[in-house]
């Protein structure tokens, strides 16, 4: 079994360079080259899988180093900074939570002068990765009690800006800043007229910020530190909490002061996160890693063994309360994304009614259980909510063991954050266990390519 451990570690590790289309002559030929590759490498993780079992194959570093290997280097007080892939990543979190709070405030400081305490209505307009964390964001103030003005994630090419009043806060959020949905969106807006002065862009660079500069709208610089829109999370979600903050928009009630997001508040939240990281990042052993052990058991049902059946046939049902549905809307993303795994979102009581049939029909009508259960537990659930779940369990599905996840902290930033950071390595683990690179999504690469060869047609508002 040894030397076919180690062939199948050599085989990983050979074939994890991705082929790109400008190294293949014709489309056709680069999605056969995908399909072969993703196959071999594929093959050569659940064969290692089967082998070893999801413990030893979790704790062994050399395996998932050969999916993660995404290295980024990037400068920090004048210090150069180098990682090697997510997982090195993630331990970063709480220096991207501390650092960003200063950035967004002081590129909204002008703004601030002349619109504090005067605007009570926000839109967020971005897509994919730069849409969750405006949703989290909405969602950790309404937790907090302090939700007393319009909040909207606007998720368009070409919404209508006839309902923007002078009242209206408009935040055009694209990492890459090339997003052509949010740069059409800016460009309408500014065309409108109807929130001249009102306006914030935050992106890496791109148009973004070139559009943004040309028309003096305040411009939030996010750090080049992660690859991608969805590593970039809590640096986005950190600088829309700190503008809606300084600009100290209402809590909906004359005796609740309007949500503040102070340094230390930040601070509490990145030793939260730091916590967390130390319990289930890669070192941690299996036995004692909650994130490792969730990771198989939504997979295969069962922590499994050596030995065991390569496939992984769960279809894992993602659950929260409405009170953390944006934190378990971003999780399934990127079960769907990062781990290439097929899954399902569902919040309870609302969307959980709508799925309680079909999945006790299968239980009582298939041999094994297609699907698997996570669902999210937090403070900020609502008691009679949190209640019919617990019936649910013990009444609909008495013979079915859910995973769970409790959220850790004081506040209902912290709470959100420790979901999310949680999850972000459980995704990592899920996605290792599946034989899949964590980081390069080549078809989405491809579809936003291709789209900015296609000349946009003339929207309603150019006419």
């Amino acid at each position: 079994m040894t030397k076919s451990v180690q062939d199948l570690k050599a085989k990983l590790i050979e074939c994890i360079r991705e082929p790109t289309p400008e190294k293949v002559s014709r489309r056709a030929d680069y999605n056969d080259a995908m399909r072969v590759h993703a196959t071999i490498k594929q093959r050569a993780a659940t064969g290692l899988l089967a082998l070893l079992g999801p413990e030893a194959y979790l704790d062994n570093e050399k395996i998932l180093l050969a999916l993660d290997n995404t290295p980024l280097t990037y400068e920090r007080d004048g210090q150069s900074i180098e990682t090697t892939g997510m997982m090195d990543r993630l331990k970063h979190v709480p220096e991207y939570l501390e650092d960003m709070g200063q950035i967004a405030s002081d590129a909204v400081a002008e703004l601030c002068i002349q619109y504090k305490r005067r605007l009570c209505k926000v839109k967020v307009y971005g897509v994919g990765g730069s849409a969750t964390p405006a949703a989290m964001a909405r969602e950790i103030i309404e937790n907090s009690g302090r939700l007393g003005f319009d909040f909207e994630v606007v998720r368009r090419d070409e919404p209508n800006f006839n309902a923007v009043d002078s009242n209206t806060l408009l935040i055009f959020s694209s990492f890459s800043g090339n997003t052509e949905e949010t740069i059409n969106c800016l460009k309408l807006a500014a065309k409108s007229g109807r929130a001249t002065g009102r306006m914030v862009a935050m992106s890496t660079g791109g148009k973004l910020e070139e559009k943004a500069k040309r028309r003096g709208v305040p411009w939030i610089r996010i750090p080049c530190r992660v690859h991608q829109p969805r590593e970039s999370l809590a640096l986005q979600l950190v600088a829309i909490l700190r503008i809606i903050s300084d600009l100290e928009l209402p809590s909906g009630a004359p005796d609740v002061e309007p949500y503040r997001l102070e340094d230390q508040t930040l601070q509490a939240a990145g030793q939260i996160v730091r916590d967390l990281h130390a319990e289930v990042e890669q070192q941690v052993p299996f036995r004692r890693n909650q994130a490792k052990q969730i990771a198989a058991k939504l997979l295969r049902g069962d922590l499994g063994g050596r030995g065991a059946h390569p496939r992984l046939p769960r279809i894992p049902i993602v659950l929260s309360s409405a009170s953390n549905e944006a934190v378990a809307y971003e999780f399934y993303t990127q079960l769907c994304e990062a781990s290439k795994i097929v899954c399902h979102v569902a919040s309870y009581p609302e969307a959980l009614h709508n799925l309680v049939e079909c999945m006790k029909f299968s239980l009582a009508s298939q041999q094994g259980v297609p699907w698997s259960l996570y669902f999210i537990k937090s403070d900020d659930d609502e008691p009679r909510v949190a209640q019919r779940w617990r019936y649910t369990l013990a009444e609909v599905f008495p013979d079915v063991e859910p995973c769970q996840f409790e959220t850790i902290g004081e506040t209902p930033l912290e709470r959100s954050l420790s979901a999310y950071y949680f999850n972000a390595w459980l995704r990592l683990y899920m996605a290792f266990l599946n034989g899949a690179q964590p980081l390069p999504v080549p078809t989405m690469d491809y579809m936003k390519d291709y789209m900015k060869r296609i000349k946009r047609k003339p929207s309603a508002a150019d006419k």
